[in-house]
């Protein structure tokens, strides 16, 4: 397996970017679910530039390998040996050939070429009776299928292979039986003069069977044990892995593991893992279109294969869920993904810009969420704040104000009719400050919960209450400190205990634990967590000079 890597996709749901090693590999999930020709083309793509990919298109319409590839004739080297004849018979027949091998090496002896064989097979079918008679014509009608195809792809050029484009065969013209035909030719003229040559074989159950041979199982077997020391590598696809020749499974290095419903499957695909933690058979089962659980080494990792016509970033938002891979597929106008997949609703795109501000919003929101706290562990003190300056309350609801008046009487707070002239200047969020704290107050009843659908105003008139201090005393002095701006920022009592030993002078602590409750007390500071202290929001300072008496 090569050190070198592909960028694969994007892991699910955290959109880190995940790449696989170059190597012989297995795309495994159910046909026109899991994505395994999308998958294919995208990694085929991204290999490293000095590896030539060759694929091979197999059926009418296939949605993959069509765009932007070069395009390489069907290239086929003829055999005529007895082995070669016996496996494309196997191929056909779909069973394995036995006591018949011995009419097929006579039917190959002195033969150069298929066309040889076929008129071996019409001399010695002249002349035999009985089983020799039913062999040699099942060869001839073979034969007379196979040969033309063989006439019409023409005497081959040699293989060439580019390195800058995926390199594409299209076989869809010819039969199954010519197609295996061809590939396995790829293969063998691949193992024995290229080098860093990935070759794609679809739907492996139907070219590499478990249960008889064919020539693309020969070849394959051979190219994927000895390939690896010239860096040649195999990738196949299937859904049905029980079909699949043994011995090329246990030589794949990575294996992407698609969706599959059937759990008899899925178990045999797992089986198939070896040296990692394997999946559970349910993670198999609900992976979405483009998902697979990429397994290599030690890790086993679900990822978004991103598809080779959609960009980075689009495939990592749909990694994270913040994009529809359907919604996407048609907008690029990849309408047989959008076709095949699930109904998937569409979430909406969103640009990096967009990104970035939802990331924003989240931050702020967290912060709201915390100054919310904040301002709750401080709601006796607000109470008492409303109650010390008569705070006016306008009910601009109808049908609660005797409720309003009921829940706060006692309190210090005024019920005014909606009409009442209110003087405005309250900053816009302060109704929503004082709604909070008051909800959070456990004496309060929910009625107030239905002033809220009305869209109310609540507008609250202070009453200035001035408290002046002389600087000859301790108090005065702390008051001084405070409108020099020493609590802008919460301060313990260490350091205001400090401020008082530098600017002249001692303040005992239990003193000033004194004086710093008065000022609570006043509405001039608070008390926050952690038993610092900071100047109360809105806290207006002035100072006055007064004469020197003699």
């Amino acid at each position: 397996m090569s050190t070198q890597t592909i960028p694969l996709g994007f892991a699910v749901p955290s959109g880190d970017p995940v790449s696989i090693p170059v190597g012989h590999m297995a795309v495994v999930g159910q046909t026109q679910q899991a994505g395994k020709t999308t998958t294919l083309e995208a990694c085929a793509w991204r290999v490293p530039n000095d590896f030539a990919v060759l694929a091979f298109v197999t059926k009418r319409g296939e949605g993959g390998f069509v765009n932007g590839v070069n395009a390489v004739p069907p290239y086929f080297k003829e055999q005529a040996n007895w082995e070669y004849v016996s496996s494309i018979l196997e191929a056909t027949l779909r069973e394995r050939m036995k006591f018949e091998r011995s009419w097929i090496m006579r039917a190959c002896k002195g033969a150069k070429s298929l066309s040889d064989v076929h008129r071996n097979v019409k001399t010695l079918m002249a002349t035999a009776k009985g089983l020799s008679a039913d062999i040699y014509y099942q060869l001839d009608h073979y034969l007379d299928k196979i040969v033309p195809q063989v006439r019409a792809i023409g005497p081959s050029i040699p293989l060439m292979l580019a390195r800058t484009s995926v390199n594409v065969m299209d076989l869809s013209p010819f039969s199954g039986e010519m197609q295996g035909l061809v590939i396995a030719s790829c293969l063998e003229t691949a193992y024995k003069s290229l080098q860093k040559t990935i070759i794609v074989v679809p739907e492996a159950w139907e070219f590499m069977p478990r249960t008889r041979r064919s020539p693309v199982t020969y070849a394959a077997e051979l190219y994927i044990r000895k390939g690896g020391s010239l860096q040649n590598y195999l990738w196949i696809d299937s859904q049905d892995l029980a079909g699949v020749h043994t011995p090329v499974l246990k030589q794949v290095q990575i294996w992407l593991l698609g969706v599959q419903r059937e759990i008899n499957e899925v178990k045999r695909t797992l089986a198939h893992i070896h040296g990692v933690k394997k999946p559970k058979v349910d993670a198999v089962a609900g992976l979405g279109l483009g998902q697979f659980i990429a397994c290599m080494g030690q890790q086993a990792i679900t990822t978004y294969v991103q598809p080779s016509w959609m960009s980075p970033s689009e495939a990592q938002y749909v990694a994270m869920g913040e994009l529809s891979a359907v919604h996407c597929a048609v907008q690029h106008g990849q309408g047989r993904i959008a076709d095949a997949a699930p109904e998937v609703k569409w979430t909406g795109f969103k640009t990096a810009e967009e990104h970035a501000v939802d990331e924003k919003l989240k931050a702020d929101n967290d912060q709201l969420r915390r100054e919310n706290a904040e301002l709750r562990t401080s709601l006796d003190e607000i109470q008492r704040q409303l109650a010390a300056h008569g705070t006016t309350v306008v009910d601009r609801s109808t049908g609660t104000q005797a409720e309003f008046q009921r829940d706060f009487s006692g309190r210090g707070v005024r019920i005014l009719p909606a009409n009442a002239n209110v003087v405005a200047g309250l900053p816009a969020d302060w109704l929503q400050q004082v709604r909070e704290k008051i909800l959070a107050d456990a004496d309060v009843q929910v009625a107030l919960l239905r002033i809220k659908a009305q869209r109310p105003e609540l507008i609250i008139e202070l009453t200035p209450r001035e408290v002046a201090f002389a600087t000859d005393n301790p108090r005065g002095r702390l008051a001084k400190m405070i409108a020099e701006g020493l609590l802008d920022q919460p301060v313990k009592p260490g350091v205001i205990i400090n401020e008082f030993a530098r600017t002249g002078g001692s303040v005992h602590p239990s003193r000033l634990s004194e004086y710093l409750g008065d000022f609570v007390q006043m509405g001039m500071v608070t008390r926050e967590d952690g038993g610092t202290y900071v100047k109360a929001p809105g806290l207006k300072v002035s100072t006055r000079t007064l004469q020197a008496t003699t």
